[in-house]
């Protein structure tokens, strides 16, 4: 769960099907690079993924690979 005092909300974050999960942000170096989030965006950015970083995900006709994730914001 993801609490965000700026816009007074909880940003809760489920994952399916998966291994691993993996939060990230830019820091500010990359961030100055990126074309799409101004150059302090890393201040108010964080990216969670669901993955399979640990191991190889095996899929067949029978059972296909799948991830998800649910994104629910809620005010506070």
């Amino acid at each position: 769960m993801i609490h965000d005092a700026t816009l007074n909300r909880t940003i809760d974050v489920v994952h399916h099907h998966h291994l691993n999960v993996v939060g990230w942000n830019p820091g500010p170096a990359l961030s100055v690079s990126m074309g799409d989030m101004p150059d302090d965006g890393y201040k108010t950015f964080v990216c969670v993924e669901t993955v399979y970083a640990t191991a190889p995900q095996q899929a067949t006709e029978e059972k296909p690979s799948r991830l998800a994730q649910t994104i629910c914001v809620a005010k506070r």
